[in-house]
């Protein structure tokens, strides 16, 4: 999996919040489950990685430069996934919001609350390397501030049960992402012309370090609202995955033949919810 594959997830989740909002009322236990387990396995190994990267900087030896370099693609996947969790989050309270449950509220704040520490250790170590002028820094910055940018554009397209302001990297930018509520629903094309990746250049070639966690956590988010995207469920998220996987990374992935058309859109059955998790 490349960096930029990441990007296709949010893409897709934004795309398709009001759809999703009007047919996943209540994800099951099990599911929720995976989505948080599969996330904090995520983020615990970033943490692991952030505080190796800590102790590189501060020995500052004649190894710093090139494990600096070497750790870039890291940094840059807990940027990238960070709009993932945020659209997730939103739209997991946004479902509580509009039904009025206090079902999956819980999950999305842990979650987001884990993402938050995440991003914490990685601006410090951002602002440490900055301090020891370390090649790639300024880089690195510039795509943090694109990656925000985009972030809150995908965000401004939420339905209003949503509480997007909440989760926005920059509450300021809310006027500013009113404005995309203007895309045609159902024009996938006109979002991804917004072209994130090519505003992004360094990432168009670099592997994800944690491939097979980040698939872990896209195939969780794929069963969630797998009533609402496609309709055959997780076998079609599966499907989608293993494209994502092998296709190349100058190629995008055409997420628009997975889903149904819309004469063939059936509502789904209600899930029965037993217990909380």
């Amino acid at each position: 999996m490349y960096l930029q594959q990441m990007i296709h997830l949010p893409i897709l989740l934004a795309h398709h919040s009001d759809r999703i909002l009007s047919r996943v009322r209540a994800i099951p236990d099990e599911q929720l489950q995976e989505y948080w387990l599969a996330s904090r396995m995520l983020m615990f190994r970033w943490c692991r990685q952030l505080q190796s990267l800590g102790a590189v900087l501060r020995e500052n030896n004649h190894d710093t430069t090139r494990l600096w370099c070497e750790s870039n693609s890291v940094l840059r996947e807990m940027l990238i996934h960070e709009i993932t969790t945020r659209l997730c989050s939103t739209i997991l309270e946004g479902i509580d919001s509009k039904y009025d449950l206090d079902r999956h509220n819980s999950v999305s704040k842990s979650i987001f609350c884990g993402q938050l520490d995440v991003r914490h250790r990685t601006l410090n170590v951002l602002i440490r390397a900055a301090e020891m002028k370390l090649p790639g820094t300024t880089q690195l910055n510039h795509d943090r501030r694109n990656l925000e940018r985009w972030s809150d554009t995908l965000l401004g397209l939420l339905p209003a049960c949503c509480p997007t302001r909440a989760y926005l990297s920059h509450p300021a930018s809310a006027l500013n992402t009113r404005t995309m509520k203007s895309l045609k629903e159902g024009d996938l094309r006109a979002i991804i012309a917004l072209d994130i990746v090519s505003s992004l250049p360094a990432i168009l070639k670099q592997e994800t370090p944690n491939g097979s966690l980040h698939q872990r956590v896209a195939d969780a988010v794929f069963a969630c609202f797998s009533a609402a995207l496609f309709d055959s469920g997780v076998m079609a998220a599966t499907r989608l995955g293993s494209a994502l996987r092998s296709s190349q990374p100058d190629q995008r992935a055409d997420l628009d033949q997975w889903l149904p058309p819309a004469s063939q859109e059936q509502s789904p059955d209600s899930s029965e919810v037993t217990g909380r998790f």
